[in-house]
């Protein structure tokens, strides 16, 4: 399933948004892992790596929150099963 709100779309574990990416989150209870990329050109797509996320669903096999802002300020918050998240 792909979930676009204006630019930022997440298809499985990867991340894009036509104007670039600011910051990318993963929480599971907490921010767990982040990455946020302040340079003039963000980028526009991002692979979230399996091996970042698998020690967030192994203990409890739960869902893991992906928060994504762009650089317009657009933010989109999803919920990604681990089978989502292999499916790349």
């Amino acid at each position: 399933m792909t979930l676009c709100r204006l630019c930022v779309c997440i298809y499985s574990n990867v991340v894009s948004s036509a104007v670039g990416l600011r910051l990318i989150e993963l929480r599971n209870a907490c921010v767990c892992h982040h990455w946020e990329f302040i340079a003039e050109n963000p980028p526009t797509e991002f692979t979230i790596s399996i091996d970042e996320v698998r020690h967030l669903t192994i203990e409890s096999d739960m869902e893991v929150v992906v928060v994504v802002e762009d650089s317009a300020g657009t933010v989109l918050k999803r919920k990604l099963s681990p089978d989502e998240l292999h499916m790349s």
